[in-house]
Parts: structure tokens; C-alpha cells; sequence
């Protein structure tokens, strides 16, 4: 299956910072279920990109969020900002199901992963 991979910006939940991230769309009609990717401290792109084309591959949208635009080890809140900018962003993305939504990350990502949905259900 074809898949498109493209270079996206979202709008932190802090309504002022830019977010660099990476989308990846699977390359057929419908509705898709979602995975959110949440990053290491260290972790190099392509290595996220690939897992994001391989979900679109089997018919997910997936988001690489690009939190390293915050530094190497931010704070929580600016993180959370901008995982409630993603979500947005996602419910704009015409072939996302939010309401099958997954959500991973690495290293820090995982940790951050662990409170994300508390947060998305209160932001819901």
C-alpha cells in the first residue's frame, strides 16, 4: 500500500508555539484509526518517520510529535500543551478516527505517554 509521509506544523495547546512534526497517511478512502508518537530525548527522525510510514503501511494515520522544539528535557506543562495541539491537529486530519486512538512513545516519550490519556480525556 502506498502511504503519504509529509513534514507538518501544528499549533501548541499554548496557542503560540509552532510544533514541527512528521504525518503519515495511509493512501486509500475512509476512516483511519490513529497512533500518536511520542518521542525519546535522543531520538534520531528517521527512525520515528519509518515506524509512522510502517503504521500507514497497515492502515493507521500516525503522528510523530515533535516536542523536541521545547529543548532536551522540558518541563511537563509545555509538553501537555502540546499534546492537546496535537489532538486538534489530528481532528483536522480528514481520514482520522479519533475514537481509535493509540498512543507510544520512548524513552521520555513513554513517560509522558503514561499521562497522556488522563490529560486528552480532561481537554476532551
Amino acid at each position: 500500500m502506498t502511504v503519504r509521509l509529509e513534514s507538518v506544523t501544528f499549533t501548541s495547546g499554548d496557542g503560540a508555539t509552532r510544533v514541527p512534526s512528521y504525518l503519515a497517511t495511509p493512501d486509500r478512502d475512509g476512516f483511519h484509526p490513529v497512533v500518536l508518537i511520542l518521542r525519546g530525548v535522543a531520538g534520531p527522525d528517521d527512525g520515528y518517520t519509518e515506524i509512522a510510514r510502517r503504521l500507514a503501511e497497515w492502515g493507521y494515520v500516525a503522528l510523530v510529535h515533535g516536542w523536541k522544539v521545547r529543548g532536551t528535557d522540558p518541563m511537563d506543562e509545555p509538553v501537555y500543551a502540546d499534546l492537546q495541539g496535537a489532538m486538534s491537529f489530528l481532528g483536522s486530519v480528514g481520514p482520522a478516527d479519533l475514537k481509535r486512538l493509540a498512543v507510544f512513545g520512548f524513552c521520555r516519550g513513554g513517560c509522558t505517554r503514561s499521562w497522556q490519556p488522563e490529560r486528552t480525556r480532561k481537554s476532551a
